[in-house]
C-alpha cells in the first residue's frame, strides 16, 4: 500500500492524534470545571480515547529512573514505609506501585479492588488506605486494543502509567517535596515549572516537571495538595511545531516525517530523544501494517510503516504546550490558526472526511482537527500531511 492511503486510512479508523477527533480543548488539558478531569491529576477523562495511555507488554520501558525489579508488599502484617520517588514508585504501608511496571491486577493484590474514578471514560481506580491516605493511579491502554473506546475498560494486563497522592501521605521525594509543600519549597527543589497551567475546580494550579517525573498540584493558598508521580521524559512536550517542514523541533534536536527531502527521523533517534514511547501497537489494514508509538502523556504520537523505522507522519494534542512560529498551537481559535497558515503561504483549507479535520495545503501539507467549541480551537496538529481523505 502506497504511504499517502494510509493517513485516510488512520482517519478512517479514529485514531484521535492524525485524525482530530475526541480531543479536549483545553490546550493544558488540566481544568477540570467541565468535570470531565481526574482532579489534579494533569490528564482530561477524553485523553482515555486516544492512543496514548498505553504500553506494549513487550516494550522495555526505560524511565530514566533505575527501580527495583520486584514489588514490596507488606509481609508478616509489617508495614512499609512511606515513599515518593519521582519518575518510579510510590509507597504506602500495604506496598509499592511502580509506574510503567505494575499491571493493574498486581495493584488489586496489593491495595484491593479500588473504585473506579467516578467520570465518564477515565482509566484511573481510587484507594481509600491506612493514615487517611488517597491513592489515584491511572492504568494505560497496555496494548492499544479497543479498550481506548468508551468505557474504556481496564484489563488485567494494563500497566500504571501514574499515581496521585493525597490525604494522610507523608513521605517527601529525594529533593524533601510533600504534600502541603509551599510553591516556594517545590522550586527550590526542582527549580521553576517548564509548565503551569490554572485548575479550576477546585481552584489551583498545577506545576508540570515532565523530565522529572513529577506534577504537584497547588491550592488556592499555595500548597501542595496532591503530588503525582509518572514516568521521565526525555523532553518537554514544548518543541517549535515547525509545519512548512513537516518537523518539531527540540533543543536537543528535531523529529521530522517523510515528505519531499525529509527522510524521517529513525525510531533510535527518537527514543535517543524522548525516551521509549507510552505505548506501542500495530494497525493491520488492507494488508499494510501501520506501526503506532505513543507518548500520549505529553501529547505527541508517531506513526510509522511496518517495513521502515522511520517517522512518516505525527501528530500532536493536549497536553503538548509547544507552538508554531505564529505562536499558535492546541487550544489556539480556528481563526488564530488559520491566520498563521495563511501567512505562512498556506491555502484557505479543505475539508475531510472528517468534518473536524481540515487539510491546509501549503509548503508541506498539514492537517487541522478542531473542537465543537464556539469557537472552535485547535485539538490536534498532524504534520506533515500525505494526503486529504
Amino acid at each position: 500500500m502506497h504511504a499517502r492511503s494510509l493517513t485516510a486510512l488512520c482517519l478512517a479508523f479514529g485514531l484521535v492524534a492524525a485524525c482530530g477527533g475526541g480531543t479536549p480543548s483545553n490546550q493544558n488539558n488540566n481544568n477540570n470545571d467541565n468535570n470531565n478531569t481526574v482532579p489534579d491529576s494533569g490528564v482530561e477523562a477524553a485523553d482515555a480515547g486516544f492512543v496514548d495511555t498505553g504500553v506494549d507488554a513487550g516494550v522495555e520501558v526505560d524511565s530514566g529512573v533505575e527501580t527495583d525489579s520486584g514489588v514490596p508488599e507488606a509481609d508478616a502484617g509489617i508495614p512499609l514505609e512511606q515513599e515518593l520517588v519521582p519518575g518510579s514508585h510510590v509507597q504506602v504501608k500495604e506496598g509499592r506501585i511502580s509506574v510503567m511496571q505494575d499491571t493493574f491486577d498486581e495493584v488489586k493484590a496489593l491495595l484491593g479492588p479500588g473504585t473506579r474514578t467516578a467520570v465518564a471514560n477515565t482509566r484511573s481506580y481510587e484507594w481509600s488506605l491506612a493514615d487517611g491516605v488517597t491513592l489515584t493511579v491511572w492504568f494505560a491502554n497496555s496494548n492499544l486494543d479497543d479498550d481506548d473506546a468508551p468505557p474504556n475498560d481496564v484489563d488485567a494486563t494494563d500497566v500504571v502509567l501514574w499515581v496521585a497522592v493525597q490525604g494522610g501521605f507523608t513521605a517527601t521525594t529525594p529533593a524533601g517535596v510533600g504534600l502541603g509543600a509551599t510553591r516556594a519549597a517545590v522550586e527550590t527543589a526542582y527549580g521553576a515549572a517548564p509548565n503551569e497551567t490554572s485548575l479550576t475546580n477546585p481552584p489551583g494550579t498545577l506545576l508540570q516537571y515532565y523530565k522529572e517525573g513529577l506534577m504537584v498540584a497547588l491550592d488556592a493558598a499555595g500548597m501542595a495538595r496532591t503530588i503525582t508521580v509518572h514516568r521521565v521524559y526525555g523532553q518537554n512536550p514544548d518543541g517549535q511545531i515547525d509545519v512548512a517542514n513537516g518537523r518539531i523541533r527540540f533543543q536537543a534536536g528535531n523529529i521530522e516525517g517523510q515528505d519531499g527531502l525529509n527522510r524521517g527521523t529513525s525510531q533510535s533517534s527518537l527514543t535517543n530523544l524522548l525516551g521509549m514511547p507510552d505505548a506501542q501497537g500495530n494497525l493491520r489494514v488492507q494488508g499494510q501494517t501501520l506501526i503506532t508509538w505513543s507518548y500520549g502523556f505529553i501529547g505527541l504520537e508517531f506513526f510509522f510503516l511496518d517495513n521502515r523505522d522511520t517517522v512518516l507522519f505525527m501528530s500532536v494534542h493536549a497536553p503538548y504546550y509547544g507552538v508554531t512560529t505564529g505562536q499558535t498551537g492546541v487550544g489556539s481559535t480556528r481563526a488564530e490558526m488559520e491566520a498563521f497558515l495563511s501567512g505562512a503561504g498556506y491555502d484557505g483549507g479543505s475539508a475531510s472526511s472528517n468534518a473536524r479535520f481540515i487539510c491546509y495545503g501549503g509548503p508541506m501539507d498539514v492537517g487541522v482537527s478542531y473542537s465543537a467549541d464556539t469557537p472552535p480551537v485547535v485539538t490536534s496538529i498532524t504534520t506533515p500531511l500525505l494526503a486529504c481523505p
